[in-house]
């Protein structure tokens, strides 16, 4: 057997047989698969890349937390193509980090576009690729926001809300198009912006609801 042109130990898998005459054929496969997993993963650690090809046709294995090989490859600097991804599937670990999310982590940046052609995933903290990427400094516009839905997190906060928490200003006009979304603790894109010294008009606060009682009186 040939992994990448590099041959894999068909006598191991035999041996594997040969030692588990009790398993079912479902038991001795899953031994099988962790082996070749254990194998392909240690040829990533030291260098080797596999194709597309490769990896669709040996069932992109999975380590014992869920990541399969083209996991590992992104950590190891690979990047995948969106048409890779459509191809490959962008599996998700036990985490529910996908091959996306890892590209994330590794510096790559999708345009909204490519995130709703690959699916924009949630981890199990509900933070989708596209979280991922404002949690570490990307901007979407506007139009972006609204064609990817402007997705909250476990505790409901949204893209914007990041954005915001990070310093971006949205005008006014932005806010009200994207309807100025609240947490789950309720707590606004525009109450955000204030905390952080944006300056809004009276009328502003009012229409966002940032007025205080002393405000209403004077």
């Amino acid at each position: 057997m040939l992994i990448g042109n590099i041959p894999m130990n068909d006598a191991r898998i035999n041996k594997e047989k040969e030692n588990l005459p009790d398993l079912s054929e479902d038991e001795t496969g899953i031994r099988i698969r962790k082996y070749l997993a254990t194998t392909m993963i240690n040829m990533v650690k030291k260098g080797h890349k596999f194709s597309i090809a490769d990896l669709i046709e040996y069932g992109n294995p999975r380590d014992r937390l869920g990541r399969t090989v083209a996991h590992w490859m992104v950590d190891y600097g690979h990047k995948f193509s969106v048409e890779e991804l459509l191809l490959l599937g962008n599996h998700c670990d036990k985490y529910g980090e996908t091959i996306g999310h890892r590209m994330v982590e590794n510096g790559y940046r999708f345009s909204a576009e490519d995130l709703i052609k690959i699916g924009n995933t949630a981890d199990i903290g509900g933070n989708t690729i596209s979280h991922w990427m404002v949690i570490r400094g990307h901007k979407f516009k506007v139009a972006e926001l609204i064609e990817l839905g402007n997705p909250g997190d476990e505790h409901g906060k949204t893209l914007s809300h990041y954005m915001a928490e990070l310093g971006h200003e949205f005008t006014p006009d932005e806010l009200i198009e994207l309807g100025n979304p609240a947490d789950k603790a309720g707590r606004t894109v525009a109450e955000i912006m204030a905390m952080k010294d944006y300056e809004f008009t009276r009328q502003e606060k009012a229409e966002f609801g940032l007025l205080l009682q002393v405000d209403v009186e004077n």
